[in-house]
Order: structure tokens, then sequence, then C-alpha cells
């Protein structure tokens, strides 16, 4: 058991431990957490620069923000492929395999219901932005039906050993009168009226672990806890661990986002271009110099008229030379602007711009192998996430207070259309999430692996199917298409048989809505 809970062994979690608990994770990833919030102002565009006087100012993007693009782009590219959920029989039986697709349809039913699409685009953003991604799965308080929620790596202190997630430790800021107003204990616990001197806002705490669950109040003053007022005010005792959890490797151990180096580069870069449009300004804007001027007080302009004094020698009026543009500013521009796409695995063919000038597209795509690895990469950590969602999602339902409800499946498999958890999900339900064909690619890249595949009969059809992403994943669809042959052949053997009298019949019953395979026997 980690270090930090061996006192909660033996009894109940306390609003004092959880103090303590909050002190002790924030040390420890204060650096992930700085991180973290380096990359958000990459991503506003609150580029901060120190100039030659020791100022620093902020800089509106006057470049590409590579970190926002690439960041949208990624989570696009990553949702684009829908991954098969595969949920193998436990015997190799006609029955065993329905019994599969059975719940394959019940996972579907968690993910739908939670708007796991939604949650799955923001826990890409969540690995690439952070370099790791929470979900909380608990049971509905009304019907007992799983429900999960995203966790913001903002407010997550993880307890991980090995790569596995022993609890998770969530602190969430809130102002005082929000939380009065969601939380009916508030005023029961802290009273009417806190004074200023004593609080100004109010920290949310929340604790996972595999043996309890708890939810805690801790009023603050300027961004600290105030000792004394920590409160339970919700616990309760889990199925199991409810977090599942996912993370990029890094070499260190630590949490790391793909964005941690970037921010110099890419700021020198906006910088090397303020500057030049400084430049083109002087060009225009730069300061008149003059001598011998009669009327200096004529307001410059299309119509202004400037005469000379005749008697002053080499009098004159212009523009003061502004200072020469350094050429090696254009290369270092084109360098940075490589190094950083190198560091992101951003290629500039993944907007269009490839160097030669006739290129196929296979081309264009052999081009994109770093982004696919990094695509590829993040799908297979959601992945992991969604089979962890799912495999709780299960045991929850099975367990929890709607056991003996009758749900309805969001599609029906075969002529079931509703199961009962308690008897229908068994124990320790295996879930993998395959991307497979799709893995890094798009949808039409995707499509045109899987027919190659089927084409050179390395796969079979149902396989094909499985990584269709429109194809529901219930063994229908191959018994459509084998009922859509046989009628075609019973069509033509039909038509080759009967004469016009019989085939004008069948038309007439067709017509009132009979089914054709009715009308021909």
């Amino acid at each position: 058991m980690p270090k930090d809970l061996s006192r909660l062994e033996a009894r109940r979690v306390a609003g004092q431990d959880l103090l303590g608990l909050r002190t002790h994770r924030e040390n420890n990833y204060n650096s992930w957490h700085k991180r973290i919030q380096v990359t958000d102002y990459l991503y506003d565009g609150n580029w901060a620069a120190l100039y030659p006087d020791e100022s620093i100012r902020i800089d509106s993007p006057m470049v590409m923000n590579i970190v926002q693009t690439e960041m949208d782009d990624i989570s696009t590219l990553a949702a684009e492929s829908d991954p098969s959920v595969r949920i193998w029989p436990r015997k190799d039986t006609k029955a065993a395999k329905d019994k599969s697709y059975i719940l394959e349809s019940i996972g579907e039913n968690y993910w739908d219901k939670n708007q796991g699409r939604e949650t799955e685009t923001e826990l890409t953003l969540d690995l690439v932005g952070s370099g790791a991604c929470f979900v909380v799965i608990e049971e509905d308080q009304k019907d007992g039906f799983p429900c999960f929620r995203r966790i913001d790596p903002r407010m997550a202190y993880p307890n991980v050993f090995r790569n596995k997630i022993f609890d998770l430790f969530v602190v969430q800021e809130m102002d005082i009168e929000a939380a009065r107003q969601v939380f009916d204990k508030f005023s029961t616990l802290y009273g009417d009226n806190i004074p200023h001197d004593r609080a100004d806002g109010v920290e949310v705490w929340e604790f996972y672990s595999e043996k309890e669950c708890a939810q805690a109040l801790c009023l603050t003053k300027g961004g600290k806890p105030v000792e004394d007022t920590p409160e339970i005010i919700h616990r309760w005792t889990p199925k199991r661990n409810p977090v599942a959890f996912s993370r990029l490797p890094s070499y260190d151990g630590a949490f790391r986002g793909m964005f941690d180096q970037i921010g110099g580069s890419l700021m020198a870069k906006n910088r090397l271009v303020k500057l030049m449009l400084d430049y083109a300004d002087q060009g225009i804007y730069a300061s008149m110099v003059s001598k011998g001027l009669l009327n200096d007080e004529e307001i410059p302009g299309p119509m202004a008229h400037y005469r000379l004094d005749p008697n002053v020698p080499d009098a004159q009026i212009g523009r003061m030379q502004p200072a020469t543009s350094n050429p090696q500013l254009y290369g270092l521009l084109d360098f940075l602007d490589s190094e950083q796409r190198a560091g992101t695995a951003y290629p500039q063919s993944r907007h269009g711009e490839v160097s030669q000038s006739i290129a196929s597209a296979a081309f264009v795509n052999s081009t994109m192998g770093q982004l696919t690895s990094v695509v590829r990469k993040v799908q297979r950590m959601v992945g992991r996430v969604r089979e962890q969602v799912l495999e709780i999602a299960f045991e929850v339902d099975r367990t929890g207070a709607g056991k003996d409800k009758t749900r309805y499946l969001r599609r029906p498999v075969g002529q079931k259309n509703s199961y009962i958890p308690e008897k229908d999900i068994p124990e320790d339900v295996y879930v993998q999430v395959v991307y497979g064909a799709g893995a890094g690619l798009d949808a039409m890249a995707a499509d045109t692996r899987v027919l190659q595949h089927l084409g050179a009969k390395l796969i079979s059809k149902e396989t094909a199917r499985e990584h269709i992403d429109y194809i529901p994943e219930d063994a229908e669809e191959g018994d459509r298409i084998t009922q859509e042959d046989l009628q075609d052949a019973m069509m033509g053997r039909f038509l080759e048989q009967a004469d016009w009298q019989t085939i004008a019949g069948v038309f007439d019953a067709m017509e009132n809505g009979e089914d054709i395979t009715k009308a021909i026997t």
C-alpha cells in the first residue's frame, strides 16, 4: 500500500487526513502542474517575451499557434476512427458468442449515455497537453446506472506506482456563494456569514480509492486551506477502484505532455516576426527630417505641400533611413519552424504543404509517418482508459442498486432488446478496445486499408466489418447480407420461370404491402 495512505488502513478517512494528503500531494506534483500551466499559456496565446530592458510583455500570436493547432488536430484525428470494442466469449459456441454481443451492446449503452464520444476527445487533449488522463466511474443515485466523468488533470493528484493507480485526490476551487448553492450542508457546517478575514474561498476535495471514497469541503484563505475547516460531507465504499487512468510514457517516469519543451522556440519565432513587422513600420512611418523647411507645421499627407527656403544651402525634406534588416532572420525563422514541427511530430503536409510540385497521395501520406505514430500511441492510451471504464461500469451495474432492474439495450441483439444486470452480466468482464485498421489514420485511409486486406484475403468479411465505423458489431450485418443474396437468387430464378400473369400478381401483392418472399411463394 502507498506510504502516505498506510495510516488510513484501519479506519475511515477523516477531514484532517485529507488535509495532510493535500499538502503531501501538492508538493509532489507541483512541477507537473506548473508544466500544465505553461502549456495552458501557450495554448491560449499568452506568450511572454523578455526584452533587452528586462521588461516582460505579453505578445499576441503573430505566427501559427502550433500548440493549439496540433492539439485540436490530433484530437480530431484520434476520434475519426471508431475502435472495435470486443468482449471475448468464454466458450467457442454460438450461445457464448451471442452473449458477448449482448455485453458489447450493454457497453455501448454505458458509453453513449455518458457522452463517451465527447469525453474521448477531452481525454485525448488531456493526454497530449498534460501527459495523463483520468476518469471516475460512479453509480447514479436514482437508478444505479453507471456514470462516469472526466477529471481535469489540473485538479488531479494521483498515487501511481508501476503505472497502476492506487487512489486519486481531486482538488477543485469554488466561490463561497457557489458552494453554498451547490452543497446543502455548507451553511450547516460553516454558518450563513463567513468573515472575509477568515476565508475567501472554498475547496472541494474528492478522494477515490479501492477501499473508500469521500467528498469533503475546506475553506481557504489566499489559496491555502484553513486548517480547522475540512469537513467530510459524503463517503461511500466502492465496488472496486473507481478510477480509470492512462499516461504518456516518459524517460524519467514523470507526467509530461507533448509541448513541455516548445515554449522558448515558439516565442522566439513569434518575436522575430514581430521585429520584422516593426522594421516594415519603420520603413513606412519613418520619422521625417528636414532642413530649411518654411512650413513645418504642415501635417504630412497626400495634399501636403512643403516649401523649402531658397536661402538655405542644401535645403531638403525626407524620412530617416530605418535600420537594415538582417537577411539571416528569414533562415532562422525556417529553422525554428522546422525544429518545432520535428519536436511535436506535426508535418507541413498535414495542412497541404509539400516540397514537391507533383506528389501522389501515397507520397503525402508517407510524409505524415511521425504524426501517424503519435496519433496511434494516443489512441492506444485512450483505448486503455475506455477498457478500464467499461470493466468498472460492468461491475457497478452488476452489483449496484439497479441490479434487479430491467434495462433496455441501445440496439437489440437478435431477439433480445433488454437485460437484467445481475443475470446477464458475469463477473470479471474482460474488455478489449482495438483501433485495428484505423489506428493513426483518417477514415478514408482506414477504409482503403481494410478493402486491400480483404481483397488479398488476409482477413474475413466479418473482421472487415468490425473495422468499419458505421457498422454495428452484432453479427447481424452478415445475416442481412446473406438474406439479401438469397432474395436476389430467388428473384432471379422466379423471373426466369414465371409467366407474365404470375409476375403481375406478385407485383400487385407487393403494392398491397406484402413481403416479396411471401408474394413469390
